[in-house]
């Protein structure tokens, strides 16, 4: 599907452990991890009321938003990572009616293929058939609607909005229906975020029974999110005066399904070109295009299918050179489909 007139108006993402969003994109820019690449400390998670697991880097962010107290105990890790790369956003749209303001995020289970929770699970001296998949369920239970409701309460966004929780391209799916959306005049603006919390909630019997050391090492449990804030190109002269210059335009989105066997999950060094070779056999416009960029990667990888995080650092770059042309961004589902997102920076807005 392709788009001329949608603009990203401002973008932001957090790690629970590390950087701010300009930090995280200079390293992105330059290939680099923005985790920090050290196991956690699994002493600093807690068990709270019906075995919510809570840890003290995402408590005091918590603490720091200015919210109702009565409100701020239904945050879940999700929702409190979320509303922290939204909540600046309040003062920049406070002359733009909350009924016009959307939001669209995906969620997703947790950082790692279900597959992988499974073997690790199985591999348990004395695990038998059960614990398994009981363990892969625990891992992934998230509550989106709880994430949905304490950011629209609490931010005062009461346009169209939606969210999608899968283990694969939520985010992808969140900005398909932002675009779709502004598409059909439903929403002005709007925010597409991702986020990926692990561990929401288990037994207590699970928490000290299943956790081995190496299941916490980077980035299966890093704990992040990121969110961009759009509008269609029409609608931005209404925040002229809010001093908020666009940081560039989604171009469009597309999806294939990629022939089985193509993508291996144990080859990532090679996804680049596979996914390049892949797009070009397909016919993909790469006209102008500057930067590609594919998902999983050395980098932004722990992220629910990879994005915003990626087509993010590429808008980053092209702004930081002042370059004109294109940047794609390729999401690898564990599916075996394909997305691609093609965004320019300022230099490529009409």
């Amino acid at each position: 599907m392709k788009f001329s007139n949608n603009l990203i108006l401002k973008s932001n993402s957090i790690t629970a452990r590390s950087g701010v969003h300009a930090e995280n994109m200079e390293a992105l820019a330059r290939g680099l991890n923005f985790w920090v690449d050290a196991p956690l400390n699994i002493d600093r998670f807690t068990l709270d009321r019906h075995g919510k697991i809570s840890d003290s880097l995402t408590a005091e962010l918590l603490d720091s938003f200015d919210i109702k107290p009565k409100n701020k105990k239904y945050f879940e890790r999700s929702s409190t990572l979320l509303f922290s790369v939204i909540k600046d956003y309040g003062p920049l749209l406070k002359s733009i009616d909350g009924s016009e303001v959307g939001l669209y995020c995906g969620v997703g289970p947790a950082n790692a293929r279900i597959d992988d929770f499974r073997e690790w699970a199985a591999g348990i001296e004395g695990a038998d058939e059960f614990y398994p998949s009981m363990m892969a369920s625990s891992v992934i239970k998230l509550l989106p609607n709880i994430v949905m409701s304490n950011l629209s309460i609490n931010t005062g966004w009461r346009g169209e909005n939606a969210i999608f929780s899968s283990c694969a391209s939520a985010f992808f799916d969140a900005l398909n229906s932002l675009l779709t959306a502004f598409e059909n005049g439903s929403s002005r603006i709007a925010a597409a975020g991702s986020v990926s919390a692990p561990f929401e909630y288990f037994n207590m019997d699970s928490y000290s029974r299943f956790f081995g050391a190496d299941f916490f090492d980077p980035p299966l449990c890093e704990t992040a999110s990121s969110m961009l804030l759009c509008t269609p190109d029409f609608y931005a002269g209404r925040l002229e005066n809010t001093g908020m210059e666009p940081e560039g335009r989604i171009l469009s989105i597309d999806s294939y399904k990629t022939p089985e066997g193509l993508f291996k999950r144990s080859d990532i060094k090679n996804f680049e070109k596979l996914a390049r070779d892949f797009l070009e056999s397909e016919n993909y416009d790469f006209t102008d295009t500057l930067y590609f960029k594919t998902h999983p990667a050395a980098c932004g990888n722990f992220l629910t299918g990879g994005e915003p995080v990626n087509v993010m650092s590429l808008v980053y770059s092209l702004n930081a050179a002042g370059e004109k042309g294109f940047a794609v961004s390729v999401n690898i589902d564990y599916f075996g489909n394909l997305h691609a997102v093609k965004a320019g920076g300022r230099a490529s807005q009409k």
